[in-house]
């Protein structure tokens, strides 16, 4: 329908290549339509889920960790090779820049601080998994100063309210933090 559509071109007008992503879905069908889109558009998509046995989502994890201007940029042996032989080796070997994850199966205990794009497509409800999904990728050990943080939504709906209530409850205790600090 045309909300779909409208998220899916918003998705598709914030990922530029060069950068590394990492999309949260609650929802399987959304996932998998969210990475069919991304495999269509020959961005270097994988998909992390409860379908995807734990061994395979650790390579996909390790394997997204390398950009392929930091392995064959500046004076490296690598950057000898031939154009067409470094992509070569990225993409048949290190290339992961966009991983579309269900919430549940990366939400706790995963560190993807070399990404630095987070893009809710779905909003989590619980407001816990909200600031579980954002610290996956905002951490202290980052190398980026700092990350690009997007929620998708339907305007006028649930997921409107959602984001609105995540925000206020942010807000909050930002407050909260800015008076502790002040004793």
């Amino acid at each position: 329908d045309t909300n779909h559509l409208n998220k899916l071109n918003n998705l598709k007008r914030i990922i530029k290549r060069g950068n590394k992503y990492l999309i949260i879905c609650n929802f399987i069908d959304e996932l998998d339509m969210v990475y069919e889109l991304l495999l269509n558009l020959n961005y270097n998509v994988a998909k992390i889920d409860g379908r995807v046995p734990q061994d395979e989502r650790d390579n996909i994890i390790k394997s997204s960790r390398f950009n392929i201007n930091e392995l064959f940029g500046g004076n490296t042996k690598l950057s000898a090779l031939p154009f067409d032989i470094q992509e070569r080796i990225y993409k048949n070997h290190l290339q992961v820049d966009i991983i579309v994850a269900n919430l549940a199966t990366v939400a706790v205990g995963l560190n993807f601080e070399h990404f630095d794009n987070l893009i809710m497509y779905s909003c989590p409800s619980s407001y816990i998994n909200y600031t579980q999904a954002m610290a996956r990728i905002v951490r202290k050990s980052s190398k980026f100063e700092k990350v690009n943080i997007h929620s998708l939504f339907y305007k006028d709906t649930i997921e409107e309210d959602i984001l609105n209530r995540h925000n206020a409850k942010t807000e909050r205790y930002r407050n909260l933090d800015n008076i502790i600090a002040e004793f």
